[in-house]
């Protein structure tokens, strides 16, 4: 596929990206499922941000097969994306992609959404409601 980079100059980009592109278009047999499930947790324990993002977003393209969303269940990856919104709060593209993620699995399995991503939402939304101290003495109206 035409790439709009040189793949000697970024070989990490080139490979996240002919990933998420084989992984959007080209995965059909379940046996393959499995290895690319066992392929993105080892991408998600990655150090590199930029890894974990790309592998969120590749994980989220492949999650509307049942079967692959089954593997990610069993595979306990629903902690990875839970780490991916807590690590550091820096990363923004990281948590971008993973909001995507929880996104996608809400519209897809509404019903399925596993408690570890419920409870982190939660906690990141209490967390930002809280109102400092200094913002209630300050009573300029924002």
């Amino acid at each position: 596929p035409y790439s709009p980079y040189d793949p000697s100059k970024k070989p990490l980009s080139t490979l996240l990206n002919e990933m998420t592109y084989y992984v959007a278009s080209t995965l059909r047999i379940d046996n393959e499922d499995e290895c690319i499930i066992h392929g993105l947790q080892i991408l998600l324990l990655s150090d590199v941000e930029r890894v974990r993002a790309a592998s969120l977003r590749a994980l989220r393209y492949s999650i509307h097969r049942a079967t692959i969303f089954d593997k990610f269940l069993e595979c306990r990856l629903d902690y990875l994306v839970c780490r991916s919104l807590t690590i550091d709060l820096r990363n923004a593209r990281e948590r971008l992609e993973a909001y995507k993620f929880i996104r996608r699995l809400f519209v897809l399995y509404s019903q399925r959404i596993p408690h570890s991503l419920v409870y982190v939402l939660n906690a990141i939304v209490s967390s930002n409601s809280t109102t400092p101290a200094s913002r209630i003495a300050n009573t300029t109206p924002i």
